[in-house]
């Protein structure tokens, strides 16, 4: 998949939109329904992030003028939750365009979905309600089953006396296919089935496996790497860090537009063999690359490395930023720190930044383990949203969480992927972004302090040698500054 859109290729989110004819031929039909596809990919993308606790589900209208041959796509995405699902927008686009322009009332309509359609009432009237209404659509195309519906869309519109085509796409089909535009949905089948959201864990690291030291910030990646962190963040629905990298670092956790909106990603697919045991010195990061070229290949190994690598080169492509920009607060990650020992000095320097950060990010919510309670002042435990008291604290966060949130962003180092691995699942990504760098760039040209790098002891902070002992590569892409390492969460 290229990472620079395709410069015939439109774009899908923009409102001036306007009818094309189609020339004869399979080819021609073959190039429409590919840009059908490109469409639902980058709505499906504007959908993430946004629109938790709901599916972000993205749909495509084809209105198809057949006299004529005339077509035109209009697009649409979830709103954030209590609005408008994606088929509502869409559809009141097509009504619209009709409005403004007569002869597309003739038009037959064409709707692709993401996800089925939901059959119930809740916050709004149910998606299949207005689909059995509007008369001119002659086929609904859906890319997922919605397993949770207790009434399938099917069943939905024959109660209704609705003769309408309905077709799912088949299934081995679509694990073939490397760009699959149902890429955003995973988070909710996940929190639905496990009540847990889809974690996606970013390290950065050096090639030796170098990811911070105790006393300060390291700035170890990259600018295309902190562009891709930081649209991340966009499309996820909470940003989370640990206690020590609130403690030194101080992060904001908001999306930056400026950062956000850059150039294309320059971040190319690479064959891992060829960067085994040659670039990587850490020994957590060849025992990875080894194990997954030995290992037999799982079955579902295909269907997760597809919806990942969709992700990730949707994220690497030019984002719709003007559509970003015009609902940025929607875009704005729920900020979430994960507290440790009480520290009366850090504390009031955090204090005062959030104060700062109210006119431009959500409110941020602050999650203490019981366990370091007792250090913390009362006037302090006034602010705590969220007492984790059960020994594995780690996991009653993420069932915590799962009540609101589809997707979560954890900016790790190694003490929070400690304790985050033993949770992952089969569905849960990890992206370790690898600097080019050595460790004379970081500390201005002199040899790096020694010390006992678990996480614990010691100035320098590495990975373990049995970081990454149970997850599997998906895909590694190489860039100018870092190097994305895509992995998930072995079966066994």
């Amino acid at each position: 998949m290229t990472n620079h859109r395709d410069r015939n290729q439109k774009d899908c989110n923009s409102l001036n939109w306007k009818p094309e004819s189609l020339p004869k031929g399979l080819g021609a039909w073959r190039a429409l329904v590919h840009n059908v596809d490109h469409c639902l990919r980058e709505a499906s993308l504007l959908a993430m992030g946004r629109t938790a606790p709901n599916p972000p589900v993205a749909a495509v209208a084809l209105l198809w003028l057949d006299a004529n041959r005339e077509y035109m796509i209009l697009t649409g995405s979830t709103e954030v939750a209590g609005g408008r699902h994606a088929e509502i927008v869409v559809l009141d686009k097509v009504q619209a365009v009709q409005d403004s322009a007569p002869q597309w009332f003739e038009a037959a309509i064409y709707l692709f979905v993401t996800l089925e359609p939901c059959t119930h009432y809740g916050r709004t009237p149910p998606c299949s309600l207005r689909i059995s209404q509007t008369r001119s659509i002659k086929k609904l195309i859906i890319y997922a089953r919605d397993p949770y519906l207790q009434q399938g869309v099917q069943d939905y519109l024959l109660q209704r006396n609705r003769s309408l085509k309905i077709r799912f796409k088949n299934p081995a089909k679509r694990l073939a296919r490397k760009a699959r535009p149902d890429f955003s949905l995973p988070g909710f089948l996940k929190r639905i089935q496990h009540r847990r959201p889809r974690l996606h864990c970013k390290i950065a690291c050096t090639a030796n496996g170098l990811v911070g030291v105790h006393s300060q910030r390291l700035l170890i990646s990259g600018k295309q790497a902190l562009t891709l962190g930081m649209r991340l963040r966009a499309h996820l629905d909470a940003v989370v860090v640990g206690p020590n990298t609130t403690r030194i670092d101080d992060p904001a956790l908001v999306l930056r537009l400026e950062q956000y909106a850059a150039s294309s990603l320059d971040f190319q697919r690479v064959n891992s063999a060829e960067l085994d045991q040659q670039v990587y010195a850490a020994a957590a990061i060849k025992e990875l690359f080894s194990r997954t070229k030995d290992r037999v290949p799982l079955s579902d190994q295909d269907h997760w490395r597809n919806l990942a690598t969709t992700l990730a080169e949707q994220l690497f492509d030019v984002p719709p930023a003007q559509a970003i920009a015009q609902d940025s607060m929607d875009y704005q990650p729920e900020r979430i720190y994960l507290l440790g020992h009480w520290n009366s000095a850090w504390w009031h320097s955090f204090q005062a930044r959030q104060t700062q950060l109210r006119t431009e990010a959500r409110a941020a919510r602050l999650v203490l383990p019981s366990k370091y309670k007792s250090s913390w002042p009362a006037h302090a435990l006034a602010h705590i949203d969220v007492l984790l008291t059960r020994t594995n604290w780690m996991a009653e966060f993420l069932d915590w969480s799962g009540q609101f949130f589809n997707d979560i962003l954890f900016e790790c180092g190694p003490g929070l992927w400690q304790l985050i691995q033993p949770e992952m699942q089969a569905q849960d990504l990890l992206w370790l972004l690898v600097s080019h760098k050595r460790d004379s760039d970081l500390f201005s040209g002199q040899k790096s302090p020694l010390g006992l790098f678990n996480g614990q002891e010691g100035p320098v902070l590495r990975l373990p040698n049995n970081a990454f002992h149970m997850l599997e590569v998906l895909a590694v892409y190489g860039g100018p500054e870092d190097d994305l390492i895509l992995a998930r969460q072995r079966n066994s």
